[in-house]
């Protein structure tokens, strides 16, 4: 957020004073979308590389200089064409309030579009290429002065590109997708609307990175963190009926709960990508935890489920890990414990991770 802010107003700055020395504002505004455009591609190439850039390892995280870093050679560049674009479409329609009304406009379609049907059908290099192609189209029904012919020969080659990207986007996405994960082969992998989804195979061994961290590992799951999880919990509450788990669980966790006489195991999670995934792994462990009868799966945010949830639970499991990101931080606020404490029956107990002293 620092980094598109701080680089959108540098842009927006920069393109007021460069403005003064382009007579058209359509040439302004249409140099400004081509280089903005270009750049996509680009950047998710170099978001691809950067574990290779950076020499960080799989599943591990990436330090603040290199975040930082990262970050202004892939989103500040969009940020600071995304500002310049802003000086340039004021110049071009000379209303503020027109300007603000049509981009808000923008984002809604464009907001609406990918999360509902972008990037469910179609690989990110698609539609990135599909998103070159639309603004190229604009920008020839844009142009109108013959002084601008060079611009339009331009904006040709750059659409011509754009289709023969889109023709090949599957077989780019397939091959820089294995570049962060050099050495393992790639099983499975899905962009759902929450996160990326990625099992590799290395020998005998799957595991299911989600936004770049472990999450499941088969056929061995961690069975120090598993067994210590649930055990604990359950021998301090042997009579436990109805359990629920708030976040990820299958691959380990409930096949481990399964092994005491509860009579209903409720599994709330987000993503149902993430489910869809792990049942089709065709891996004994989970194939047993999502075919027992007494579980109940609840595709939904794990906030939203208590605060819509009648029921008591013996043991609230939240293995969400420790609040390292925004999406894990939205299970250590106080509003969630005290929606937790709410679900909990007479003595019920939450199971949570910390760090270690």
């Amino acid at each position: 957020l620092a980094v598109w802010l701080a680089a959108g107003g540098a842009g927006n700055m920069l393109a007021r004073r460069w403005n003064r020395h382009i007579k058209d504002p359509r040439a302004a505004y249409s140099l400004v979308l081509i280089f903005s455009v270009a750049w996509l591609p680009l950047a998710l190439i170099f978001i691809r590389l950067c574990r290779q850039v950076w020499g960080v390892g799989i599943g591990e995280t990436f330090g603040l200089a290199a975040i930082f870093l990262s970050s202004m050679a892939t989103l500040g560049v969009s940020a600071l064409c995304d500002g310049a674009l802003f000086a340039c479409g004021f110049r071009l329609m000379g209303s503020m309030t027109r300007l603000y009304a049509w981009e808000a406009i923008g984002i809604i379609i464009g907001a609406i579009a990918f999360t509902l049907s972008l990037l469910a059908s179609i690989n990110p290099f698609a539609i990135i290429f599909l998103l070159v192609a639309v603004n190229m189209a604009g920008l020839w029904l844009l142009l109108k002065s013959k002084d601008t012919l060079h611009l339009k020969n331009t904006i040709a080659i750059s659409l011509a590109i754009a289709l023969v990207g889109l023709a090949a986007s599957d077989v780019i996405n397939k091959k820089t997708l294995a570049w962060p994960w050099r050495g393992r082969t790639i099983t499975h992998h899905k962009d759902s609307v929450y996160g990326q989804i990625v099992v590799t195979r290395e020998k005998n061994q799957r595991t299911v990175f989600y936004d770049g961290l472990p999450l499941v590992s088969l056929p061995h799951p961690d069975l120090y963190f598993t067994s210590d999880f649930i055990h604990l919990a359950l021998l301090h509450r042997p009579n436990s009926k109805n359990i629920l788990f708030v976040g990820t669980a299958g691959g380990g966790l409930l096949a481990e709960a399964m092994k005491y006489p509860i009579e209903k195991i409720v599994y709330a999670d987000t993503d149902p990508a993430l489910i869809s995934i792990l049942k089709k792994m065709d891996n004994p462990l989970t194939k047993k935890e999502f075919a027992d009868p007494r579980l109940v799966i609840a595709i939904d945010d794990g906030r939203h489920f208590l605060t819509r949830n009648r029921e008591a639970f013996d043991i609230v499991f939240i293995p969400a890990g420790l609040p390292t990101s925004l999406v894990a931080n939205r299970y250590q606020t106080l509003e969630f414990f005290l929606k937790v404490q709410k679900a909990l029956s007479y003595d019920g107990i939450a199971v949570f991770k910390t760090a270690g002293s």
